[in-house]
């Protein structure tokens, strides 16, 4: 176990960073993060929240910033919802994403099926 600047980690080292699979929480701000690490920063899958009643994110990490498509929980709902996030910023959730799935291709790029024999 490591203790760091108000972090305690439990995990993988090498090469003297978080390296391999972890759990690093801050008491300050009941922050914690339980998953992949390289080179000292969450990379890979992992779950990150706050506590109870805070939102909850379960998805990819690149070079400690989220970053992929990610189940995410909003503080004090139920239920997840489908997002995606690019370095640390959420780029779209469920509705979008639905309607790139759901809602079929623009009109010019649809296909006419050929008429008749």
């Amino acid at each position: 176990m490591l203790f760091i600047r108000g972090q305690v980690f439990a995990g993988e080292f090498r090469g003297g960073q978080q390296h391999g699979l972890g759990e690093r929480s801050s008491h300050e701000r009941r922050a914690r993060y339980r998953g992949e690490f390289a080179r000292g920063m969450p990379h890979g899958c992992g779950v990150e929240g706050e506590g109870p009643g805070s939102e909850l994110y379960l998805g990819q990490f690149v070079q400690g910033a989220r970053h992929g498509l990610a189940l995410v929980r909003e503080g004090g709902k139920r239920r997840f919802e489908l997002e995606r996030w690019e370095d640390g910023v959420r780029v779209c959730g469920s509705h979008e994403l639905a309607q790139l799935f759901v809602g079929g291709l623009p009109e010019a790029a649809t296909v006419a099926a050929p008429p008749p024999p």
